[in-house]
């Protein structure tokens, strides 16, 4: 059984008026995911879609025309300083350059061209069929979507028209999407246990990074890059045994060099004496970042949510505290120091917990950076997972 991905492109229809109404047919878009149920002749029923939403009405005086953000070829930075895009700026206004829109990770976009009034104008208007699952939301650059789908593979494709403009076969899924910087598309390639970073015109590899942890053992990269600056920060997991939640790959957080793909550092995330000491089985391990994080440009902060532990359902042999599974950390970007961390599974917390988990209740569940102004006009600033 062959399973099909379709991208769907949808349009709004307003209501009909008058032609006087109805002068610009030009149409840009924002992609959002849906799911289909229709069936083609000799495919598979699991038929899985990506809705593209149009983003410019056909009727004036609607909805405002928007300016398309270029890409950026060239960076007019110097070499240690390369150009970092945030995802906030104005020249993002049209665009998602991460699958959590931006480096904080709020997952909202400014654009309120689609509301209640209407949704329901909503219709089908292309599709992309592609020979392997997506499940990952698609970034989107200008007039350009990028997506990656299960089998690893890295699809550039037209928002007008659906299209498929580059097709890059560089590594395996599942992975949890892409990030866009400065011309670069960079991916994570799960089981190839590397990232690549691929120009995002051309679809040709710019660098591709050496191999990160043993992918025979279960290591693999499946989280999105985070980019800013000189690094692209990346998370491991590792496959376990689901039937008894054990497995052997311990967790770590790894930041390259977004220029060259060099290793810059190493955070080991599977630390202390359940893990450490001569009595510690090789199945204690675990506490990996699958699901990435977000990053706080103002103090050059990680924020990176950690899974649970191993074996997932039985703690006889883990008593001492397991760090720092269940935890979310706070990271300085530039040496891979651990600056604070916080446990989500503790006594005390709004789960009715025992110590340690012995549920795989597993907190890897991304972040999100957010300012927060009170009625006193003080201001703070939550990471929060999300």
């Amino acid at each position: 059984m062959i399973l099909i991905l379709i991208l769907t492109f949808l349009v709004v229809r307003p209501i009909p008026e008058t032609n006087s109404q109805l002068k610009d047919k030009n149409r840009d878009s924002v992609i959002l995911p849906i799911e289909s149920n229709q069936i083609r002749p000799g495919h598979s029923d699991e038929l899985k879609s990506i809705g593209i939403v149009d983003r410019q009405a056909s009727r004036e005086n609607v909805f405002p025309h928007i300016s398309m953000y270029k890409l950026h070829h060239n960076s007019s930075m110097s070499p240690d300083q390369p150009y970092s895009e945030l995802g906030t700026e104005p020249s993002n206004a049209n665009n998602w350059i991460t699958v959590n829109h931006d480096v904080y990770g709020t997952r909202n976009s400014p654009l309120t061209i689609f509301n209640r009034s209407n949704v329901a104008m909503l219709q089908l208007k292309w599709r992309l069929i592609n020979d392997a699952e997506i499940q990952d939301p698609p970034i989107v650059i200008g007039d350009r979507g990028y997506v990656q789908d299960y089998a690893g593979a890295v699809i550039a494709f037209d928002t007008h028209t659906g299209d498929v403009i580059w097709k890059h076969h560089g590594g395996n899924g599942p992975t949890m999407g892409l990030a866009f910087n400065d011309g670069i598309i960079y991916a994570s390639t799960a089981y190839n246990a590397n990232v690549i970073a691929i120009n995002a015109t051309t679809g040709r590899v710019v660098w591709q990074s050496k191999v990160l942890g043993d992918s025979t053992a279960g290591y693999n990269i499946p989280t999105f890059p985070i980019v800013w600056r000189n690094y692209v920060i990346v998370g491991s997991a590792g496959h376990d045994d689901t039937s008894s939640g054990v497995v052997t790959v311990r967790g770590n957080i790894t930041a390259l060099n977004s220029t060259n793909g060099n290793v810059i550092w190493v955070l080991q995330t599977t630390v202390g004496d359940w893990v450490h000491s001569r009595s510690a089985p090789a199945y204690n391990a675990g506490a990996n970042d699958w699901s990435g994080g977000s990053v706080d440009p103002e103090t050059g902060t990680i924020y990176m949510p950690i899974g649970s532990a191993s074996p997932n359902f039985n703690a006889t042999s883990r008593q001492s505290p397991n760090l720092y599974s269940n935890h979310m950390i706070a990271v300085n970007i530039t040496n891979g120091k651990v600056i604070w961390a916080t446990p989500f599974i503790t006594h005390g917390t709004v789960l009715n917990v025992t110590i340690p988990d012995t549920h795989d209740w597993d907190t890897s569940w991304g972040s999100s950076i957010s300012k927060v102004t009170f009625d006193n006009g003080t201001r703070k600033k939550f990471s929060c997972r999300s």
